[in-house]
């Protein structure tokens, strides 16, 4: 049983597939995608895995512990956790805003750390 955060698209999409691809169970985590993480479940079950979509972000505890939690409900346990959901804001550190700098901290530090 395997979440992956940010698994929409890109290479969280990636890591998804190859998962689902030898027959793994894998939570396809998003938060607004929600038509890709649909075709990311498909493809995974086309590919011989199982896997659902969960919409969670991952810079809230809560959401974190219900993706958790349903995760547990379905199948168990959670056996890996890839926490590949990042954020970049290119800019200069003075010209980057207090919001940029926020939301770049609470995916890329925040959420692992919740998750």
């Amino acid at each position: 049983m395997i979440i992956v955060t940010g698994a929409s698209r890109g290479i969280g999409r990636e890591i998804a597939l190859c998962f689902g691809s030898t027959g793994n169970r894998v939570v396809v985590n998003y938060l607004s995608a929600e038509d890709e993480a649909r075709k990311v479940v498909d493809e995974i079950a086309h590919r011989g895995g199982e896997a659902f979509s969960f919409c969670a972000d991952i810079r809230k505890k809560d959401d974190v512990t219900a993706m958790v939690d349903e995760t547990i409900r379905q199948w168990g346990t959670v056996d890996v956790l890839v926490n590949n959901a990042g954020l970049s804001r290119d800019n200069l550190l003075l010209r980057m805003s207090e919001k940029d700098w926020d939301d770049v901290l609470a995916v890329n530090l925040t959420g692992p750390f919740y998750c």
